[in-house]
């Protein structure tokens, strides 16, 4: 399981609190004009964005602190951006004038921006996680692809909680899905958003097959969270996932099968633990035993046949590349913002 999903990382927070809106308004610049709201918030302002490319598909989770955002014809004209943006508030509220629609929005709301139409807000401090989806692939399977800017729909019900799901679970497996897995999870993402703004009538009890990828996604986050357990079975995920057994083998058989795909996670947890170590190490065994191996030997000799060296020789690698070597406060980068320009 390689992991290719392109990351980006953007926070204010080691700034000055004087200097932080000043380094969002020009990272942001790429679609919208910003400036600090005209109630003048007390609360410092800082911005943090997560983000993800899933093929020509920008994924953020953004935490940001109140602001008035603009986008008028004449940028709409200059940076020539035609892609349809997908929010789900999961904290705060947002006020909004989309080409003449007044819009109100709070959290467990989606609203859906035309970035080819006029658009103008003004928010709280707020949490949301939203998609930047290129025209060409999702107007076609929306029943009016022109009539969906302001358009508010629910977050708790039908669709609209599928493609919820799928987004928060999205974010908590992206860093580690492979490039195989890339394709077919955005073309799941844009048809649960068809499916959303086309109002598609949904029985959550028979979920549609396009849903599976979610189920698959939290079967993986459930798994991560309970590495520690040696007895994690493939029934204790069905039953935590309200899933039958064999619906489990068959979203897993991509991956060989759910045993090897859990042992994969808790080598590479291995390995992240053994290369970014400091101060007094844990004795491999105590590792081996925390990640929910019973048997040290084994664990050594899969570790080995996996990435080719043993755990020690590992830890001995990372201790000598970490030498002397300090992290830095810092913004982070900005390549969300080209993604999003060359998103069409």
């Amino acid at each position: 399981m390689s992991n290719t999903t392109d990351h980006s990382y953007f926070d204010t927070s080691s700034l000055a609190p004087s200097d932080r809106f000043s380094i969002w308004r020009e990272a942001i610049d790429v679609c919208f004009e910003v400036n600090p709201h005209r109630s003048g918030h007390t609360r410092p302002f800082n911005a943090c964005v997560e983000s993800f490319l899933l093929e020509d598909i920008a994924v953020n989770h953004c935490r940001l602190g109140a602001q008035e955002f603009r986008r008028d014809p004449a940028r709409i004209a200059r940076d020539g951006i035609d892609n349809y943006q997908l929010h789900i508030f999961l904290n705060g509220q947002a006020e909004m004038k989309c080409a003449g629609r007044a819009v109100e929005s709070g959290a467990g709301d989606f609203v859906v921006l035309d970035q080819a139409d006029e658009f103008y807000s003004w928010t709280s401090n707020y949490e949301i996680i939203n998609a930047f989806i290129p025209r060409r692939r999702l107007a076609p399977l929306l029943q009016r692809p022109d009539a969906t800017h302001g358009l508010v729909f629910d977050g708790h019900s039908g669709a609209g909680m599928l493609l919820k799901e799928f987004l928060v679970s999205l974010f908590k497996v992206a860093r580690d899905l492979p490039d195989w897995q890339i394709s077919e999870t955005a073309k799941t993402l844009v048809n649960l958003a068809a499916m959303a703004l086309n109002g598609a009538q949904i029985d959550l009890q028979n979920p549609p097959k396009v849903y599976n990828r979610s189920i698959l996604m939290r079967a993986q986050i459930f798994m991560k969270e309970h590495l520690h357990n040696p007895d994690l079975s493939v029934s204790h995920i069905s039953a935590h996932l309200s899933v039958s057994r064999s619906k489990l083998y068959e979203l897993f058989r991509e991956f060989g099968g759910v045993k090897a795909y859990l042992r994969e996670l808790r080598l590479r947890r291995a390995f992240s633990e053994l290369a970014a170590f400091s101060g007094q190490p844990k004795s491999i065994s105590h590792l081996a035993f925390t990640l929910g191996f019973s048997d040290p030997a084994v664990f050594s000799r899969q570790f080995k046949f996996r990435f080719g060296i043993s755990p020690t020789e590992a830890r001995s690698e990372s201790q000598t590349a970490n030498d002397g070597r300090a992290l830095s406060n810092r913004v982070g980068d900005v390549k969300y913002a080209d993604w999003i320009r060359q998103i069409a």
